[in-house]
């Protein structure tokens, strides 16, 4: 399969902690890959890597088969990475539909875009198709800081959606969510996928990961332990030695 992104040998250290050490990792167009592993495994920072946030101290990230290593990170979203991160990022006093006219804006590198026109021609539009799809519609002229966090979960996604991603990076998308919230979520990232979109995600959630993943990359002290399908890392002994404690029954 042709790849989309391919993570090469990529190390990032914090002083004399190695969060990262010789990563490998890629992501094929129209796969979902799942990112899994204990606390303080490297899974975020492998993220932030990626996005351009972190710059590593060795190794190269590819998208397309351009080389980014070391971009920031709005020259990363603007060839094709969306994300959302750990705790909500949002601009709580800003309308739903603000804060995804951010995302649309930032995606078109129009970063002089003049706010007063926001509401004419495509960033009106990218923005209101990802409201839309994600089922917050309906709030878009509500304040965010109304949203509850199954809905403020959802405002993170449509904003990433809303730069135009071919890769989205989800980090613990459903984390604080109830098992139904969860399963809903998962369709979501279903259905983001049949939009041509690849996601590479960090959860902990089992069910979720082992059931929307097409692979499953296992990090542990910053070095990758597993990387093949749900079934087989499920029953890779290192992987239940170091993350799952006993097998994972699909």
């Amino acid at each position: 399969m042709l790849r989309l992104l391919e993570v090469r040998g990529v190390s990032k250290r914090f002083g004399g902690l190695v969060a990262l050490h010789g990563v490998d990792l890629h992501v094929n167009y129209g796969e979902i890959v799942g990112l899994v592993g204990p606390n303080g495994a490297g899974k975020t920072t492998l993220l932030n890597v990626i996005s351009g946030i972190y710059r590593p101290d060795g190794g190269r990230v590819y998208l397309h088969g351009r080389e980014i290593t070391g971009l920031p990170p709005e020259a990363v979203c603007r060839l094709g990475v969306g994300r959302t991160f750990q705790s909500s990022q949002l601009f709580p006093n800003m309308t739903v539909l603000e804060n995804v006219v951010v995302g649309a804006v930032f995606g078109s590198g129009r970063g002089g875009f003049p706010l007063g026109d926001w509401r004419c021609g495509d960033v009106l539009e990218f923005a209101l198709d990802a409201l839309e799809f994600v089922g917050l519609a309906d709030k878009a002229e509500s304040p965010a800081r109304e949203l509850n966090a199954v809905e403020a979960r959802r405002l993170e996604v449509a904003r990433a959606l809303a730069t135009r991603p071919r890769l989205l990076l989800l980090d613990e998308a459903t984390a604080g969510l109830t098992p139904k919230e969860c399963l809903d979520a998962m369709r979501l990232i279903e259905r983001v996928r049949e939009r041509g979109i690849s996601v590479l995600m960090v959860e902990h959630v089992m069910k979720i990961i082992m059931g929307v993943s097409d692979r499953i990359v296992v990090l542990h002290h910053g070095r990758k332990i597993a990387d093949g399908p749900p079934k087989l890392v499920a029953e890779d002994e290192r992987v239940i030695n170091a993350y799952l404690g006993e097998r994972f029954i699909l």
